[in-house]
């Protein structure tokens, strides 16, 4: 079933776009900034690094739909994972879809505690807490704003669920935190959002990154979503407009069910 698109709404999801700016979500590669976008690379500055696109936007963390304690289920390999993430079939004619990256590191908090707050919003994929993970950038009508992107990666068993449990419990200590990459240090404001799904786990966090560099705080949105032992994170960010929303529920649940579907 396609996604049925608003314009400027429709997926967000795995690795933001400029280092400290999408510092968050540690979307984005090592890259040169200037590799083409056609390779779905992302380039980095101090920000939140995080990418992915929310409905409403009010960062909270809510157990949601299935089992919030959820067990385990088969974990996809990366092949499989393919697969499973929405594809150029699953979304509207004018909207590409390309391979994203996951930079390979992430800022380091200065308070120890943040660190798993740091690591959910890559789905723990730049700290290599994952087994096997795919990203996907959608551009809507071509545009490179707003960022869009998609990760799904599955875990040893129980592994999904720590990742996100570890996160909701830290973010009431890492409302504001300091974190340093490349040796440029940024700022992180972090909020639990409303949202629900269909998933086993639903959390939602809206970050904002200050950097020196940064014309003003860039807000990025991400939407974790557990189905047993696989995760998968949307990010969104616009980096023109200063905006960033979390993605429609219909959206989130088509990848839900594909997710389920192939762990069956």
């Amino acid at each position: 079933m396609a996604i049925p698109s608003r314009p400027r709404r429709l997926l967000a999801a795995a690795a933001t776009a400029t280092s400290l700016l999408l510092a968050a979500t540690a979307c984005g590669g090592d890259d040169d900034p200037k590799d083409p976008p056609a390779q779905g690379k992302s380039t980095e500055t101090p920000a939140a690094s995080a990418s992915q696109q929310a409905p409403d936007g009010k960062a909270s963390a809510t157990p949601t739909g299935g089992t919030p304690t959820g067990g385990t289920s088969k974990a996809l390999t990366e092949d499989q994972l393919e697969q499973v993430v929405l594809g150029k079939a699953d979304v509207p004619p004018t909207v590409t879809v390309e391979s994203f990256e996951q930079s390979a590191s992430e800022p380091v908090p200065q308070k120890a505690e943040c660190r798993p707050v740091m690591d959910v919003l890559s789905g723990g994929i730049a700290v290599k807490k994952d087994e096997a993970h795919v990203g996907k950038r959608y551009k809507i009508d071509g545009d490179e704003n707003p960022l869009n992107v998609i990760m799904v990666a599955s875990y040893k068993p129980g592994g999904a669920k720590k990742l996100v449990d570890e996160a909701i419990a830290a973010l009431p200590k890492c409302a504001t935190f300091t974190a340093e990459k490349n040796g440029m240090i940024a700022t992180y404001t972090a909020k639990k959002a409303a949202m629900e799904s269909s998933a086993d786990t639903t959390l939602a966090i809206e970050l904002t990154t200050s950097a020196p560099g940064l014309a003003k705080p860039v807000p990025t949105s991400y939407l974790i979503v557990r189905v047993g032992d696989q995760l998968a994170v949307f990010v969104n960010l616009d980096t023109k407009e200063f905006t960033s929303e979390l993605p429609d529920r219909e959206i989130v649940d088509q990848q839900v069910k594909k997710i389920k579907d192939a762990t069956k």
